[in-house]
């Protein structure tokens, strides 16, 4: 079965006025002046540019290869320079003054205690470089931090309460090898649980 293909066409003026957007590699045929367009699939016919063909001419031949010249001779080794004198060693410079001593660290734990009923007191971390501070209930008003890291002699303890219903408390704070202990008095003078009420903690390791 035979086929015809028959592009797409229509006079130049029809072309500009309908102004389509052609498939791309669709052509369309200004019937009127012979010329073509083939379309991108973007741009509008107005926005095309005319598909032009440009006939090839026919290749020249190739011209003949000229003779290589001869190689020149290679010209003689010149004499290698004397190594000069080495020179004198320079003065060795004055030593700088010794920069100041650095402050001391240490190690801290800060949080915000929260003790209540008979459960432990609930720290909030803020900072932590001692690492590994567990807290726990002894008995009513006594607490206990554990850590390995905790000496009696270079670990220093903060404690202020924060917002507590009771007009007068006082939290105090112990510190010995590997163990950190807080008692909490209330109002008369008696230890006693829910005293410790967002606490700022502040411990230190020198």
């Amino acid at each position: 079965m035979a086929y015809r293909i028959i592009l797409r066409r229509d006079t130049a003026s029809n072309w500009t006025s309908n102004n389509p957007v052609l498939l791309a590699g669709e052509p369309g045929y200004e019937t009127d002046t012979g010329k073509m367009k083939m379309g991108d699939g973007e741009s509008t016919w107005n926005n095309l540019e005319y598909f032009v063909i440009t006939p090839i001419g026919v290749t020249g031949a190739t011209g003949a290869t000229g003779s290589g010249g001869p190689t020149g001779p290679t010209g003689s080794q010149g004499l290698t320079g004397p190594t000069g004198s080495q020179g004198s060693t320079g003065p060795t410079g004055s030593q700088g003054s010794t920069g100041p001593t650095g402050s001391f660290g240490y190690l801290l734990y800060s949080a915000i205690l929260t003790q209540s009923g008979t459960g432990s007191p609930q720290p909030i971390i803020l900072q932590d470089t001692i690492g590994d501070v567990q807290w726990s209930r002894l008995d009513s008003g006594h607490y206990k931090a554990t850590s390995a890291q905790f000496t009696n002699s270079t670990t220093w303890c903060s404690i202020t309460n924060g917002s507590n219903n009771t007009s007068d408390f006082y939290v105090g704070c112990a510190a010995y090898v590997g163990e950190l202990f807080l008692t909490s008095i209330d109002v008369s003078g008696a230890t006693a649980d829910n005293v410790i009420v967002k606490a700022s903690i502040e411990i230190r390791i020198y």
